[in-house]
């Protein structure tokens, strides 16, 4: 997953600079307050990668529509604590999500967050979110964390322990929740950080979208960096040509990433090919046969 500046589009395969929704972008599902302040309906966490479970959480709730609270702060990210699942999970403003998006790095992987291209407005989101496994319940296990370590240094853990050996246990087991969890996200943010690529286009409701395949590669090599949802790239006549794999079924299948008006001469360029020499962010990857340019 390249630095802000280096990374590049799933869907237009240009420098990819990311934008809050608006409602130009998500006319559905961003509405504005009295005061002309943008916010969004967003989804629940998702532990697993889109290309794992391309089907969203996201429905509309009822009545979502006329929702329009006349105060409400630029930094704004609320979670509907009392919600149902009839309910919408939360708001969060079009000013968040820009804040978030200029300061880049971890704050890449706020959860609530929405957006788009900044090029030709598509919708994306981050395939893989670390921290996503990071969820309000981990408050109980530093809460139970705290209560150990105070046991423990006044003495009492010793009378705990023989007077409830279950409840003592249980307090140990949750505590070690919290470094556990926050441990395998940074780990996984490394994994996501040299293998991902990591933005994957989707839909209004956040369900993953598969762009048509545009070239099949045979399935010769193996690497690390062949993973579903990774833009690579290939060198022709002196030109980086981006491709979007799409999946892989018994040989690899690529989207051209480019706007449509150039599809047809990119992929008559590629059919000049017997093979391609493809590159993951500057790794080399390996060499594959063409099968098939799809007309």
């Amino acid at each position: 997953m390249l630095t802000k500046n280096k990374r590049i589009c799933p869907c237009c395969g240009k420098t990819l600079k990311l934008v809050p929704p608006t409602k130009e972008l998500l006319p559905k599902r961003t509405l504005s307050t009295t005061g002309g302040r943008e916010f969004y309906f967003i989804s629940k966490k998702r532990i697993f990668s889109y290309t794992v479970f391309p089907k969203s959480n996201f429905t509309y709730p009822a009545g979502f529509d006329k929702y329009s609270p006349a105060i409400i702060k630029e930094d704004y990210c609320f979670i509907n604590k009392k919600s149902t699942r009839k309910d919408f999970t939360g708001i969060a403003t079009a000013y968040n999500t820009r804040k978030k998006l200029s300061k880049d790095g971890l704050w890449l992987f706020s959860w609530e967050m929405i957006f788009h291209c900044g090029n030709c407005g598509q919708k994306l989101a981050l395939n893989y979110n670390p921290f996503a496994i990071l969820n309000d319940w981990l408050w109980l296990s530093l809460i139970c964390g705290v209560f150990l370590i105070f046991f423990c240094l006044t003495g009492f853990s010793e009378i705990w322990a023989a007077d409830s050996t279950v409840t003592f246990a249980l307090f140990c087991a949750l505590s070690a929740i919290c470094p556990l969890c926050v441990g395998f996200s940074f780990v996984s943010l490394v994994y996501a950080k040299i293998f991902l690529s990591n933005f994957v286009p989707t839909n209004e409701v956040d369900n993953l979208i598969y762009p048509p395949t545009d070239v099949r590669l045979s399935d010769v090599f193996r690497s690390p960096y062949l993973r579903e949802g990774n833009v690579f790239s290939v060198r022709l006549g002196g030109d980086d040509i981006h491709l979007y794999l799409v999946r892989k079924n018994g040989c690899c299948e690529f989207s051209i990433c480019c706007a449509d008006n150039k599809r047809e001469r990119l992929k008559q360029r590629l059919s000049e090919c017997p093979e391609l020499e493809l590159t993951f962010e500057g790794k080399r990857v390996g060499t594959a046969e063409i099968l098939e340019v799809i007309p």
